[in-house]
């Protein structure tokens, strides 16, 4: 069985699983420290506020009690290990390093950027490089030739498209290297990071405030979001007794699959559910439903899936 062919064909099909996979946030008015908000958030929600990417940040936002105004506790803390994230909030699944590359060893300010024809490099965040955004609409690279630190590139890419670019294979990493010519440095959106969010979720998203995360004795542990600093993020003493906000997450989600069966004949078959419920939980995977994400089959008089002549058009919508 072509597993691959599952892959392809899911890719489509999921193409609800970003909004059935939305969490609804909350403002508490009451002043903890981060462990209080966090002991609290699970008792009476599902976990402290976590961020996928910008559309779920301006949810977070619009959230906030418009008479507020400080700080605002979130979901995430600084905890080992620390990795490699994309921009974007997605996990890498791909990698192009240069030879020898990464040398930068295990510590903070590390981006990494697409050097000439080659692959990556790791550097110094504050560099000062050209680098390529991505846009979600038009599903394009844009090379944009003004010089930049990575954190000011990446503000760039997110107020004009959609982020700095995630790359997720060869022909994608590829079409970079056309894109830039002979560009010898340009920042693309793998940083190196040591935080994570309390639910365990592993997205990379993250939305600090200029100068940010910043600690000169390293003790400041915690995220809040400031809304005096258009709601962006800060570095903080866990200690400190702030508002905070939290989530609650849908106990089920209901997604709806279209696919072709290219040929196989029985989409029901036992082994051929198996291999597309394991392909459909990889997808997820890399939009971040997160480790504990379960799926099973939801069937109808005895099968799961039935035959669908009518072919989806352009104004159809997946539901």
């Amino acid at each position: 069985m072509d597993k691959s062919l599952f892959l392809a064909l899911l890719i489509s099909g999921l193409c609800s699983a970003a909004s059935a996979l939305s969490r609804q946030y909350y403002f508490v008015n009451e002043g903890k420290t981060w462990l209080e908000a966090q002991r609290y958030c699970r008792e009476k929600y599902t976990d402290l506020a976590t961020v996928d990417n910008m559309e779920e940040m301006k949810q977070l936002m619009a959230a906030v009690d418009p008479k507020y105004s400080g700080a605002l506790w979130i979901g995430l803390n600084k905890a080992p290990p620390r990795r490699w994230g994309w921009s974007s909030g997605e996990i890498p699944q791909y990698m192009n390093w240069r030879s020898l590359e990464p040398d930068g060893g295990d510590r903070d300010g590390l981006c990494a950027a697409k050097y000439q024809s080659s692959g990556w490099i790791d550097a110094n965040c504050t560099n000062l490089w050209e680098f390529v955004c991505y846009s979600e609409p038009t599903k394009q690279f844009i090379h944009v030739s003004k010089r930049a630190s990575w954190r000011n590139a990446q503000d760039y890419c997110r107020k004009n498209y959609t982020d700095l670019a995630t790359i997720h294979n060869e022909e994608e990493h590829q079409h970079v290297s056309d894109l830039l010519g002979s560009v010898e440095y340009a920042w693309i959106g793998l940083f190196f990071d040591n935080w994570k969010w309390s639910d365990r979720r592993s997205t990379s998203f993250r939305y600090w405030n200029e100068g940010q995360p910043w600690s000169p004795t390293g003790n400041a542990s915690c995220v809040s979001m400031v809304t005096t600093w258009n709601r962006q993020w800060d570095d903080a003493l866990c200690d400190v007794k702030t508002r905070f906000m939290c989530y609650k997450a849908p106990r089920q989600r209901i997604v709806k699959l279209t696919i072709t069966s290219n040929g196989i004949k029985d989409l029901n078959d036992p082994a051929v559910k198996t291999a597309i419920l394991s392909q459909m939980e990889k997808k997820l995977r890399t939009q971040e439903a997160g480790n504990d994400a379960t799926l099973s089959w939801r069937e109808k008089n005895g099968k799961v899936f039935h035959l669908y002549k009518k072919r989806m058009m352009k104004n159809d919508k997946c539901v």
